[in-house]
């Protein structure tokens, strides 16, 4: 009995298992490289925020340091007995209304 397999059939097969293997391939990928790619990505951001980090730190730092002096500015000099006096000290020293508030 001599079955002959088509052309048409025999292209069949071969995309058929040309799909498999693709597919298995894939499979293996998808489980070894997650693996590969978290590690190297997390030591980066762990770097970035390092880094994000110490600049917030230093800007606080320097928040600080100009709330402080103006704390010394306010003191050390007398507060002066009308409204408008006290306006014009305020207005002399420049008050940063993001860090201060509108006051």
């Amino acid at each position: 009995m001599d079955i002959r397999v088509s052309h048409r059939t025999r292209a069949l097969y071969y995309a058929v298992a040309s799909s498999l293997l693709l597919s298995l391939l894939f499979l293996v990928l998808s489980f070894i490289l997650p693996s590969l790619t978290v590690s190297q990505d997390e030591q980066k951001t762990l770097g970035l925020l390092r880094t994000h980090s110490r600049s917030i730190q230093s800007e606080f730092g320097k928040v600080l340091t100009d709330l402080s002096l103006m704390r010394q500015q306010v003191l050390s000099t007398p507060f002066p007995g009308p409204a408008r006096e006290i306006f014009d000290l305020f207005k002399k020293m420049r008050l940063d209304v993001a860090t201060v508030g509108v006051g």
